[in-house]
Formats: C-alpha cells, structure tokens, sequence
C-alpha cells in the first residue's frame, strides 16, 4: 500500500478532488503505456480460466482499464468526521485483500484509490491510500 500525501489546511480544501485525480493519472499512464497496440507486458492483461479441473490463461479478457484501476470501498463514517482512522483502513483492507479480483476472480491484478483521506496531525498532511 502506498499512500499520496496532500498538505491539510483546513476542511473546505477537502472536496475528493485529489482522489478523483491520482484515479485519472493512474488510469491514463497504465492505459497510454501497457494497453496500447504494442502491448511491452501483454500477460498482465491476460485472464484466468478454468476448463475440466485445469487452470489456463487466456489473452481473450473483455475488461477495461477502468475495471482494473478504481476506487476503494468507503467506510460509513459518523457525523463531522471527514477521514478514517488507521484502524479502520486496515480492517477495510483486510476484507479487500480477501475477497475476489475483478471478472470474478479471472483478472489478475487491480489498484484501488482511497477516497477517504488519513489525517496525520503531526505533519498536518492528508494522506489518500493507493493500494494494488
């Protein structure tokens, strides 16, 4: 997990535009790099398969970039709290890192972008969790 720190001044800069942005660079790099014609990495795209009790892989998967690389569940949060605690990022992450990839379990990878920040106080910086 990496995080993508932005300086808190106060709550009315917070607006979830900083994670709808780190979604669309993410987005645009890994497309404009690895999905092109020329693919440098084409297995990374590959799907998994299953046919009479044997695992293969296929290049034939329908998914998008925007399958792969999206947002991260949110955690229902009380009233006038704007950010999550590290405690709940990690129970939150527990369930991701346990539950199926994207195309039910075929895809080989994804990324997740937070859009609920971690507010470290001692820095006064929000920190917005990525995670693949």
């Amino acid at each position: 997990m990496a995080n993508v720190e932005e300086p808190f001044t106060d709550w009315t800069s917070v607006n979830g535009s900083m994670s709808a942005g780190i979604l669309l660079t993410l987005r645009k790099r890994i497309s404009s790099r690895l999905m092109r014609n020329c693919q440098p990495h084409p297995k990374m795209f590959w799907k998994r398969n299953v046919e009479l009790g044997y695992y293969f892989w296929s290049d034939q998967s329908e998914l998008t970039i925007e399958d792969y690389i999206r947002y991260m569940d949110t955690i229902p949060l009380p009233e006038g709290q704007r950010f999550i605690k590290e405690t709940q990022l990690r129970s939150l992450l527990s369930k991701i890192n346990n539950r199926h990839l994207p195309a039910e379990h075929t895809a080989s990878w994804e990324v997740l972008v937070g859009k609920q920040p971690l507010l470290d106080e001692k820095q006064s910086i929000l920190k917005y969790p990525v995670t693949g």
